[in-house]
């Protein structure tokens, strides 16, 4: 689920589930559209490792995540 509100410190926040047995680790594409963010995305994952992410023309921009078996990971966008 993304959330986002361009008005906020916080542009957006991604929160994934995983419901398998096992860890996933993917890499999503994600539209950042209506967060307002233009050249390029900081994204910070829940332990605080931040990378920057340059946004694709199309707004969107693709974020490694991993999540722990019927676990929860969430990112935030500023």
């Amino acid at each position: 689920m993304l959330h986002v509100n361009p008005k906020l410190e916080t542009k957006g926040m991604l929160v994934v589930f995983n419901p398998l047995n096992q860890p996933a680790e993917r890499t999503l594409k994600v539209n950042l559209y209506y967060t307002g963010l233009k050249d390029r995305a900081v994204v910070t994952d829940e332990s605080g490792e931040e990378q920057a992410l340059p946004l694709n023309r199309d707004y969107t921009v693709s974020i490694p995540v991993r999540v722990p078996a019927h676990g929860f990971a969430w990112y935030k966008m500023q």
